[in-house]
């Protein structure tokens, strides 16, 4: 075979090369541009936010959050650690919540909401072994918003104290459940409460907008937005 010949078919055979990577990564950029516009649309949600900001350090209490349930169809068979957020996630949902009302991104994810902050927590590794997220990893979201003193093992806060939190930088997360034996109990962001009985709730796995101070609540997670 002439040597030109030779070094026509080593060249067609170098653009086939090119030509075969191209579309391979072509094929893997689309797919990622999917799967980017996927995650895109999760980050849209309805609902107000009301004036929840984080401006130069400044937080001013929203008047409301959206409501997002743990079993969404967008996120409800991600998996946290172990399980999926449908199963346990609960209270990972209801900071999700809190965070949206107060206008706190996830970044680099978008806006929060379970899917983005999910993705976020499995990306930091701050899921224990059995689901529970890791508090001081959160102060990367807002600095000094956990610390050892966030989590109320009991009902523990006086009903005056409770108003005035609610007025206050927090993002106050309630477990609700059976008081007296604390079985099946699990956790819903505050939302008001009218200094009695009423608690006001957004909860991420019944269709319920209320329980009592005096039988249903028997824990705290308590996020301080100014850190």
């Amino acid at each position: 075979m002439a040597r030109d010949d030779v070094r026509a078919k080593l060249a067609a055979g170098i653009l086939i090369a090119l030509a075969v990577g191209s579309a391979v990564q072509g094929a893997v950029g689309a797919r990622q541009g999917v799967s980017f516009a996927r995650r895109s649309e999760r980050k849209t949600w309805g609902g107000p936010v009301g004036e929840g900001e984080n401006e130069g350090g400044v937080a001013f209490h929203p008047k409301s959050y959206p409501l997002f349930k743990q079993c969404d169809d967008w996120w409800g068979d991600d998996t946290m650690e172990t399980k999926t957020i449908c199963e346990a996630g609960d209270l990972m949902t209801s900071l999700a919540m809190g965070l949206a009302g107060w206008k706190i991104p996830i970044d680099p994810f978008g806006a929060s909401d379970p899917d983005n902050l999910n993705f976020w927590l499995r990306s930091e590794d701050a899921y224990t072994a059995d689901d529970e997220m890791v508090g001081e990893s959160l102060n990367a979201l807002v600095p000094g918003m956990w610390s050892k003193t966030s989590y109320h093992k009991n009902a523990d806060l006086s009903t005056s104290t409770i108003v005035e939190m609610l007025k206050g930088p927090y993002i106050m997360v309630g477990r609700f459940g059976n008081w007296t034996t604390k079985k099946d109990g699990h956790w819903a962001l505050v939302t008001d409460y009218d200094g009695w009985n009423a608690i006001s709730v957004n909860d991420p796995k019944f269709d319920k907008t209320q329980y009592g101070f005096n039988y249903d609540l028997w824990g705290w997670y308590i996020f301080n937005m100014t850190g």
